[in-house]
């Protein structure tokens, strides 16, 4: 980028908004790196980071909190509560959870990190206690004739 093109963008992104959603994009370009070990995602969080940096340098009367509350806004998954995906997204995050704990070195991480994976299990059960609840509740209400699944009914 030339000179002043990148001091313009610098001056015109240095915004709270703007840093959260590259905070963000931090995370997940580590959390990529972290997973897939793959060279070039390194570089790509590199890259990031030294975005981030040179925003905050760049920026005047910023306040963390608002960075942060945008970085997680921006992480956040949005969903409905009782759909199929839901489940799966709960058991993603608990799995999330535990692979953050393994990650940690201190004195208590195993423990937490076997609190997660516990959290995980029980994620997986309720799933499937889900499915077999919603298989019931359709099969209950395709036997009293409330819907056909077909569309077949009365032809």
């Amino acid at each position: 980028m030339p000179e002043d093109y990148e001091k313009a963008f610098l001056r015109a992104n240095a915004k709270a908004p703007f840093i959260g959603r590259t905070l963000a994009d931090i995370v997940r370009r580590l959390m990529r790196a972290s997973i897939n070990n793959v060279g070039s995602q390194r570089h790509e969080a590199a890259d990031a980071i030294k975005l981030f940096l040179d925003l905050v340098s760049a920026s005047e009367d910023i306040r963390l909190y608002d960075v942060i509350d945008q970085a997680i806004a921006d992480l956040a998954v949005e969903r409905e509560w009782d759909s199929y995906e839901a489940d799966n997204l709960r058991i993603a995050e608990a799995a999330t959870r535990y692979l953050l704990e393994m990650s940690c070195k201190d004195g208590f991480a195993r423990g937490r990190a076997s609190k997660r994976w516990n959290d995980v299990e029980a994620g997986f059960r309720v799933r499937e206690e889900m499915r077999a609840w919603r298989r019931r509740q359709w099969e209950e209400e395709y036997a009293a004739g409330k819907s056909d699944p077909k569309g077949k009914r009365g032809k």
